[in-house]
């Protein structure tokens, strides 16, 4: 993979003939990627609303993409460093705000999901170890959600 820019974008939207059920459903993302030399910096952003109406969830409730009836807007980062050829360590920063959409005079707060993942991948011949550590607070968003880490480590062999 050689050096410089990479980037794009999509934009999708779905209009329901079922009005008193749905709005118009919307996706979007944009990305840009730029590799220097052993090291790539990558960037994000996208906003998901599926167009469902009903009553706005409190910000300690657990949505779902699908069934949700606020928007979602997602910003990530990451950097991605190769030492060498057989070594490579990573970091990635996620950061997922639901937007109740509610408009209400008592304003359900927006929830903000963060995670953050640590990466490091080693190869020799045909065997291959990785780990990664990513810990994300308000999963589901849900703002009195415990928090989450996960922990793995993989071992390869190809033959």
């Amino acid at each position: 993979t050689g050096n410089g820019l990479t980037a794009g974008a999509y934009v999708n939207e779905i209009e329901s003939s079922r009005i008193t059920l749905q709005k118009t459903a919307s996706t979007s993302t944009a990305f840009a990627n730029y590799a220097i030399g052993s090291v790539t910096l990558g960037v994000q952003m996208a906003n998901t609303d599926r167009g469902v109406i009903g009553a706005a969830e409190a910000a300690t409730t657990a949505k779902t993409v699908a069934a949700a009836t606020g928007e979602f807007e997602t910003q990530k980062m990451s950097i991605a460093f190769a030492v060498n050829d057989d070594l490579s360590i990573s970091y990635g920063r996620l950061t997922e705000t639901y937007d109740a959409q509610d408009n209400a005079a008592t304003a359900i707060a927006d929830v903000e999901m963060e995670s953050d993942s640590y990466q490091v991948a080693y190869s020799m011949g045909a065997m291959s170890i990785s780990a990664y550590h990513t810990s994300t607070d308000n999963p589901g968003w849900d703002s009195d959600a415990t928090s989450q880490d996960i922990n793995e480590i993989a071992l390869n062999f190809a033959f």
